[in-house]
């Protein structure tokens, strides 16, 4: 089992395979959610996913952003 470090909610080997649970960050899927429908766009930042910036070319939640802004409207 693993743990979102933000919501604590405990998911399984078959949640990561099915994109519910993100080990590379330790972050669910629903608190991605909630933070691209939050006014902060990003977890201490204000803008959205830019992959020109330096700040989310470094942030370890660049791949899920990146994965995110491409199929948001599946979402």
């Amino acid at each position: 089992m693993f743990a979102c470090t933000l919501c604590a909610e405990r998911f399984t080997v078959d949640d990561v395979k099915q994109g519910k649970y993100f080990i590379s960050t330790n972050t669910c899927l629903a608190c991605y959610q909630k933070m691209y429908k939050s006014k902060l766009r990003c977890f201490g930042k204000d803008k959205m996913f830019d992959p020109s910036t330096i700040a989310c070319s470094e942030c370890p939640d660049e791949r899920i952003c990146r994965t995110y802004i491409k199929h948001r409207k599946e979402f």
